[in-house]
């Protein structure tokens, strides 16, 4: 193989790394203004492999017995994917989500009215 063939097959393996770049998310749900802190109806993006195909997980309901509550959940979300969550709180309870990556740098946040479902949806960035 020539120097040239050997640094152009670096190159396009180089190039293809990018696309498998995956982001550490995590997704949460936090539940103030209620005496029952629970979530129902909850659901959300997640890879089982670094640039595999996303699938949507769902939990009927997550039981935290008072307010406030969080619920949090961490999952992995290829570079350019979309990452979503959505719960549903208490009739008194307002829900406000947020997404995000590497357990620090917030992407996206919702807060729904009353007793309404929240979600949180957005693309992840490229790295870079």
């Amino acid at each position: 193989m020539s120097v040239f063939a050997a640094g152009a097959a670096l190159v396009t393996l180089s190039g293809c790394a990018s696309s498998f770049d995956a982001w550490a998310v995590t997704y949460e749900v936090s539940v103030t203004d209620t005496t029952d802190g629970n979530l129902t109806d909850i659901a959300y993006a997640e890879e089982e492999r670094r640039n595999g195909p996303s699938k949507k997980t769902e939990q009927d309901s997550v039981e935290s017995g008072g307010s406030p509550s969080t619920w949090s959940q961490e999952v992995i979300v290829s570079a350019t994917q979309w990452a979503y969550v959505t719960a549903t709180p208490a009739p008194d309870g307002i829900a406000t989500c947020r997404i995000l990556l590497d357990g620090d740098r917030e992407i996206d946040t919702q807060t729904a009215e009353v007793g309404q479902p929240v979600t949180c949806s957005v693309p992840t960035p490229t790295f870079g």
